[in-house]
């Protein structure tokens, strides 16, 4: 009873609403960054945010690639989604790197 709340990244939301806010992109942009446009609803990235649904699979991977960044980094909790600016002259806008979260 209930064991699918438990099997759960417990940070899984907060990393994609990081994701987000990081790219300044509302639900609705996102959903068309993600190319997800005629499939998901803005009350749906809604819902991902704030761990009520977990996204599919194949959001996870979209998410993960505009983050540049592993689906592992985004599902496992004890790892962080760093996100940083690329430094003047660097190719493309932004760049993900992960670290393992110190305990």
């Amino acid at each position: 009873m209930g064991t699918a709340r438990t099997l759960r990244p417990n940070r899984l939301g907060e990393k994609l609403a990081a994701i987000r806010q990081h790219f300044n992109l509302s639900q609705n942009e996102l959903i068309r960054k993600l190319g997800f446009q005629n499939v998901l609803l803005r009350e749906e990235i809604s819902s991902f945010e704030r761990d009520i649904r977990v996204p599919p699979p194949l959001v996870l991977l979209a998410y993960a690639r505009l983050a540049k960044t592993n689906v592992d980094n985004l599902l496992d909790d004890a790892l962080e989604v760093e996100l940083r600016k690329f430094r003047e002259g660097e190719v493309g806008e932004h760049r993900a790197t992960t670290r393992s979260k110190k305990r």
